[in-house]
């Protein structure tokens, strides 16, 4: 026959909310830490893909063939041999691709040769220039200006304005040193593709036929575009009947994962093989004919799958860390329930020990009792799965990480149970004198020692080796274990003694609390009484609350850092390099300034410097300036740049180190000068190497004085455009000024860093990681309300029958635990502010670009979090006046004894 005792342990802990809450908990958070990082990798995985396709594109990721001959099949040079037309070949192309998972339909394109352009009727000694064009669905990408009714080609604006040229219209096309001509008729008219500032994806594979290869060469021939049958016709009536064929099958499906990307890389590897082979059967069959037997492949798909695993294992071996560290705090808080368990069931374990139960049947019947709320690590696996579906970097993961996770919180679930049932044998053993004895000597032994040892070893590694390590040689740089352990050392261990001082001024305010109001009085005596409970709470509150508010703290600061030396680093949002003869668009629609940079051009007493001549007009509007920087304003010292006083020219002088002279020499002039500032910082400047600033016109001006040629116009300088606004719309105003700024940079591009990525994705899985731990400062308010319940009962029945009102008690209760709670997490943040600037020096990627880390301190969140405690605090202390209400007096006054 089962015994009753053992029957019930499963559903035992529904008469204990609060404990069953509290182990629910524990095993959920066990849950989420372990599942979230295969699934946290695997969404990044995905995030990496989608970054690395959008840079690369689809269509220079996907499968590009390019082949140049005959529009038909011609016999070979020996038996049975023929080289086939292009359609042939489209044909086993599109089967062999076609059904390949995440690749898309194929693009085909036909490139002929570079014509002469004129409208029937006129004469002209210089035809304008096109370059027929068929393209599968290029109507559709690109801008129609008008037309496209009939049956003809389409013309480039900037071909038709200077013919003269509407739709409807004639035009003869001719090849250079042949006779013949084919008449057209013009059905459209399309926007120069080079207007627009970069190529789209579906552009990409024709961006040397598009865009001018330097500054100051004009653009290539504009297309002459045209159905495939009318390009045919035009090319044999040229007298031609060839073309240069290209096959483009783009990658298609949105966010990509990891494991389809290398299935996917690894058939076009496996396709790429079977056509460079001439006895492959397909190599056979698109290219029977020896001599038609070269073809072009190209493919960026295993650029971009490298490129996203450098990404990943960037964030992974930190995440994996971080995991751990949470789980471990998840076992921490159910061994946590399990000691709480037995203080809370005390007159029980009591008697079971009075009956001679082993340590080990009180242990198998805990595991017993905790059975139901485990399954609180299904739970977690779901809040795992959901958080990194709305919160992670690349949305949902795949569904091998989906099973990964699966496994790693079904390890995690006998664990949870064994844990349980030993601390709870463990707790049961310590009844025994001998025991109480052991431990007793073990208790005055301060653990806070331990942590801030290795606080001390995790800084010491900082210090020495660097916040970031690199795997590999061309690996990417991710953050030191050390990074990720120092604040959780600091924050435990300094946070341990903060709570240990606290006790202090509580039992000095203890013994002056006759004179306070009753509801605080009950607080004070309550927290005083508590001692070793409240100084566990606040510890583990601080703990984690400390670590959310550090991971906020790094992230916040290691963003401004990031965007700051971007926009330094590129001068503005956008540049754009032009020559030195041309001067910034006028009307452009925003913000425009001119500058040119003499990298290493300049001396100051013998010291090299760059120098840098602005506009100082239009400078203050255009470039990227933070204000403290210096001690004046940005438009001040435009101002004083530009108001050269007798024979001295007024300069400004960013960066450390340089000397303090009254003379430049610059391109072969020495130039007496006057320093109205010296920053910080200043745009485009160089780390390690201080930057000289004046006004270009007075350059000019000062040169011609000494009789030496303008320095700014020595070739090897860098002239450049740098404007203000969105990203995307001043690159194609940019594109499309008569300037025509090329290459453009953009400060976007320059933040686009793997170990950048690497870094934020760290500490952002540190901060959803942070989310979780703060809910340990709800288990642990949880299990400090079960814990003291009894006396709280006691304290409340005695109160009632003195005459105190029911609303004071509900206030003191809300007073203890709001105490404790903005305790911690004061300590918390302050202990977490104070590691984020020990280590927030080593925390740069960009460390070679100025200026140096800045610090962000995350008021906002702080008051946020302590009015959310408040909050807690409130609620909490309500239920635990409702639950003392309903207890039975008598019950407990006789426990009590």
């Amino acid at each position: 026959m089962v015994n009753p005792l053992w029957a019930k342990s499963p559903l035992l802990l529904l008469r204990f909310p609060g404990l069953l809450l509290s182990v629910l908990a524990g095993s959920l958070l066990l849950a989420l830490a372990g599942a979230s990082s295969p699934l946290f990798t695997s969404s990044a995985a995905r995030s990496a893909l989608a970054s690395d396709l959008e840079e690369t594109t689809v269509f220079g990721a996907g499968a590009t063939i390019g082949q140049a001959g005959p529009f038909e099949g011609r016999p070979g040079f020996g038996p049975n041999t023929q080289a086939i037309g292009y359609q042939k070949q489209d044909q086993i192309l599109r089967q062999t691709l076609g059904d390949v998972p995440n690749l898309g339909n194929r693009i085909l394109t036909l490139l002929g040769a570079t014509v002469g352009v004129e409208k029937t009727g006129s004469e002209s000694e210089q035809p304008d220039q096109a370059r027929l064009l068929f393209r599968t669905g290029v109507l559709s990408n690109v801008e129609r200006v008008r037309g496209g009714r009939g049956d003809g080609v389409w013309v480039a604006d900037t071909v038709a304005g200077r013919l003269g040229l509407e739709p409807g219209d004639t035009i003869r096309v001719t090849l250079p040193n042949r006779p013949r001509r084919v008449e057209v008729a013009v059905d459209g008219i399309y926007a120069a593709l080079w207007k627009s500032p970069e190529a789209t994806p579906y552009w990409r594979s024709l961006y040397g036929q598009i865009y001018p290869r330097i500054v100051d060469v004009p653009p290539p021939p504009t297309f002459l575009v045209a159905s495939e049958s009318l390009f045919k016709r035009l090319t044999r009536g040229l007298g031609q009947d060839q073309a240069q064929y290209r096959w483009e099958f783009p990658v298609e499906g949105e966010g990509l994962t990891m494991p389809e990307a290398e299935a996917l890389e690894q058939r076009l590897d496996q396709f790429q093989t079977e056509i460079s082979n001439p006895d492959s059967k397909l190599g056979h069959a698109l290219f029977p004919q020896r001599m038609y037997r070269r073809i072009a492949y190209d493919s960026s798909m295993s650029t971009v799958v490298s490129s996203a695993k450098q990404t990943v294992s960037g964030i992974q071996a930190p995440v994996e860390l971080l995991s751990s560290a949470g789980s471990l705090v998840a076992i921490a808080v159910i061994a946590a329930a399990a000691a709480f368990a037995m203080a809370r069931r005390r007159v029980e374990a009591t008697l079971l020990y009075a009956r001679g139960m082993s340590p080990f049947s009180i242990g198998l019947k805990t595991a017993l009792e905790s059975l139901l709320p485990v399954v609180g690590t299904a739970l977690g696996l779901a809040a795992a799965v959901a958080l990194v579906r709305f919160l992670g970097p690349g949305g949902a993961a795949d569904t091998e990480a989906l099973r990964e996770a699966a496994k790693a919180v079904s390890l995690r679930l006998p664990v949870a149970v064994f844990l349980l049932g030993l601390v709870a044998a463990v707790v049961f053993l310590r009844r025994s004198e001998r025991a109480t004895a052991r431990f007793g000597r073990l208790n005055r032994v301060p653990w806070e020692i331990l942590p801030l040892v290795l606080a001390a070893i995790a800084f010491q590694r900082l210090s020495s080796h660097g916040a970031f390590v690199r795997e590999g040689d061309e690996g990417v740089s991710q953050p030191s274990v050390w990074l990720l352990l120092f604040p959780i050392f600091f924050i435990a261990g300094f946070a341990g003694l903060a709570a240990r001082l606290l006790q202090r001024p509580l039992n000095a305010l203890r013994a002056r609390a006759d004179a306070l109001p009753s509801a605080t009085y009950l607080a004070v005596h309550r927290l005083a009484g508590a001692r070793r409970l409240a100084i566990l709470l606040v510890t583990a509150c601080a703990l984690a609350l400390g670590t959310f508010v550090y991971a906020q703290t790094v992230v916040s600061s290691l963003e401004k850092t990031v965007v700051a030396k971007s926009l330094l680093f590129v001068g503005s949002d956008v540049h754009g390099v032009i020559n030195d003869q041309q001067e910034a668009p006028s009307g452009f629609p925003y913000p425009v300034t001119k500058t040119t940079k003499v990298l290493r051009g300049g001396y100051l007493d013998g010291q090299q410097v760059d120098f840098l001549a602005i506009d100082t007009g239009s400078f203050a509007g255009a470039a990227y300036w933070d204000a403290s920087w210096a001690s004046r304003s940005v438009d001040e010292l435009m101002r004083e740049l530009r108001s050269a006083s007798g024979q001295t020219l007024p300069v400004l002088v960013a960066g450390e180190g340089a000397l303090a002279t009254d003379e430049l020499e610059l391109g072969g002039a020495r130039i007496p000068i006057r320093v109205v500032e010296t920053t910080i910082a200043a745009p485009a400047m160089s780390l390690g190497r201080p930057l000289v600033v004046a006004d270009a016109a007075l350059v000019e001006r000062f040169a011609d004085r000494a009789g030496v040629s303008n320095p700014l116009a020595a070739a090897g300088n860098d002239t450049e455009l740098w404007a203000k606004g969105p990203t995307a719309a001043v690159a194609s105003a940019f594109a499309a000024s008569d300037t025509h700024p090329f290459p453009i940079v953009t400060a976007e591009e320059v933040r686009d860093n793997p170990s950048i990525t690497a870094v934020t994705r760290t500490f952002g899985f540190l901060k959803s990681l942070g989310f979780g731990a703060g809910l340990l400062a709800v288990v642990g308010l949880v299990l400090y309300l079960q814990a003291r319940q009894r006396s709280r009962i006691v304290s409340y029945a005695l109160s009632r029958r003195m005459g105190l009102a029911n609303g004071s008690h509900r206030l003191s209760l809300a007073l203890e635990l709001g105490t404790m709670l903005l305790a911690a997490l004061a300590i918390g943040a302050v202990l977490a502010i104070a590691a984020a600037q020990l280590v927030l020096g080593d925390v740069d990627p960009l460390e070679n670009i100025p200026p140096a880390p800045l610090f962000v301190a995350p008021v906002a969140l702080i008051f946020a979090a302590a009015a959310a405690l408040a909050g807690i605090a409130l609620v909490g202390g309500l239920l635990a006046n409702r639950a003392a209400e309903r207890a039975n007096f008598a019950e407990v006054m006789r426990l009590a004894d």
